[in-house]
């Protein structure tokens, strides 16, 4: 049986063979007696579907995630919206979906500011803008502009 990868593996590695081809990627090597010493090179295209599939979970647990920060943010739970999202966002940048990230951080944002967090509030709004400015979303980032202006303001 493969050996379970550290809790500081990106998301996309966090299963026991994604690890092991992660450092078979790295080392040069599989771990003693992985399953990847066992597929050998014919086996390639069901390690690839394999990983596929796993980054494909990756993401749908960051939607779980940043789902689940609004209903805590709709049911008033704020400290728990603002865990939700954070995680969401680790995840989505773990699997580097740059558009997700932005949206999330606008959400944590707002959960942020509602729970009297300022300055992670502004944290999360300016990476945000950032990220909206660099994917042409025009329209956000000029509502975020006005957020931390407003947020600036007191």
């Amino acid at each position: 049986m493969p050996p379970t990868p550290p809790a500081s593996a990106p998301p996309s590695h966090r299963t026991p063979a994604a690890a092991c081809c992660h450092r078979r990627t790295v080392h040069d090597r599989p771990p003693r007696g992985s399953r990847h010493q066992r597929i050998g090179p014919r086996r390639h295209k069901s390690v690839i579907r394999h990983h596929t599939q796993a980054s494909r979970l990756a993401a749908a647990s960051g939607e779980i995630l940043d789902s689940l920060g609004y209903v805590h943010e709709r049911s008033g739970r704020l400290a728990d919206a603002v865990a939700s999202y954070r995680r969401s966002v680790d995840v989505f940048s773990g699997v580097g979906d740059a558009y997700n990230v932005a949206t999330t951080l606008i959400q944590l944002g707002r959960a942020c500011a509602a729970l009297g967090l300022v300055d992670d509030a502004a944290t999360a709004w300016r990476q945000a803008l950032g990220l909206c400015q660099a994917q042409r979303r025009s329209t956000e980032a000029d509502v975020l502009r006005q957020r931390l202006v407003e947020l600036a303001r007191g």
